[in-house]
């Protein structure tokens, strides 16, 4: 970087075109595509959350209504649980059990209302344990 910047700004440094036989392309990210799978790896998941945040946001629902996820993080424990499960709910988040792992979601949105952590929604909103997420 030290040596490629200077001749980047000076306009002398070396230009590569790119071979278009090795190239490919990317398809408009649909609405399906932010529809969160809990049988994937609890890794993929989490970077599907992160890829479509803010916009479109990855989606969920619970209880028949769309909940969006904006934050997450993978947890160790790798259980054998039904994906999608609700295993616990606590100021941390929501676990969440995934195809191969587990999930905390931190951060989520519910029709109508603006992005919250799970700490400030479940202190008027209750989520049950128990309950299938997808």
């Amino acid at each position: 970087m030290v040596e490629i910047l200077p001749a980047i700004e000076s306009g002398t440094a070396e230009r590569i075109a790119q071979n278009h036989d090795l190239a490919t392309y990317a398809s408009k990210i649909t609405k399906q595509d932010s529809l969160v799978d809990f049988n994937q790896k609890a890794e993929r998941i989490e970077r599907q959350i992160r890829a479509m945040n803010p916009r479109p946001g990855a989606y969920t629902f619970i209880n028949g209504v769309q909940m969006k996820l904006f934050s997450a993080e993978v947890m160790g424990e790798d259980v054998n649980d039904t994906p999608g499960l609700i295993k616990d709910v606590s100021n941390r988040g929501i676990l969440v059990a995934a195809g191969e792992g587990n999930l905390l979601v931190t951060r989520i949105q519910l029709p109508g209302k603006k992005p919250v952590d799970v700490s400030e929604y479940i202190k008027g909103n209750k989520i049950e344990i128990g309950t299938v997420l997808g």
